[in-house]
């Protein structure tokens, strides 16, 4: 079954290589349709390809056959697609809107990671890799505020969380208030080292401006 002139279609940019039209018909279906939308908003943001060159890579060229973009964006779309095992990759690689989503073709036979290669991809970043990914994303939010924010503050709800007395590298005990933290942004890509003030009498760490706190 072909598109008819009722059956509009809706076409997506982000493809390096060829255009993506969706539409009703038949044969290559997927019940994750969505994923697109999510593709497309992962281009305007620029998020994943902007992470991926963080990732370490020391795989020989020749024989890789997957990016680190690519498989970012595989295991990234997963989880927000409610795909958290990585198990399901498995089965997901088959799919038209996932091979698409991340720049395959559909006609590709196990374009994308199976779960073996996602677990080797998520195992062989070091320490380093994940502060750099940590500071990106607080670079990231940083410069998303208007440019004239100076202080940024954290408002961290209350909680219990008990140290277990047999625990003998424990160090710190349990939380019980509010935690209030202070960040002065010097400019629209750092915050100097925050502030932080706490009604527990002994915890008072300091922390640094991240990703999904709102701010005055």
């Amino acid at each position: 079954m072909t598109t008819t002139d009722c059956m509009p279609r809706l076409r997506f940019g982000f493809h390096p290589k060829r255009a993506v039209d969706v539409s009703l018909d038949a044969p290559s279906t997927s019940s994750d349709g969505g994923l697109v939308l999510l593709r497309q908003l992962d281009e305007q943001l620029g998020l994943c390809a902007g992470l991926a060159r963080y990732l370490v890579d020391e795989r020989d060229p020749l024989r890789t056959q997957h990016g680190r973009l690519e498989q970012l964006r595989q295991r990234v779309f997963q989880i927000v697609m409610g795909y958290e095992d990585q198990n399901d990759a498995t089965s997901l690689r088959q799919d038209s809107a996932w091979k698409v989503a991340c720049d395959r073709s559909v006609d590709e036979v196990d374009a994308l990671s199976s779960q073996p290669s996602l677990s080797r991809f998520e195992h062989a970043m070091t320490a380093r890799a994940v502060v750099e990914l940590t500071q990106a994303f607080e670079d990231e939010y940083v410069a998303s505020l208007p440019a004239d924010t100076r202080e940024i503050v954290l408002d961290l709800d209350s909680t219990e969380d008990p140290t277990p007395r047999t625990r003998r590298t424990a160090s710190s005990r349990s939380v019980s208030s509010t935690l209030i933290t202070t960040a002065t942004c010097t400019s629209r890509s750092s915050c100097s080292t925050p502030r932080a003030d706490s009604r527990a009498s002994d915890y008072a760490p300091a922390m640094r401006a991240t990703p999904g706190m709102r701010h005055p």
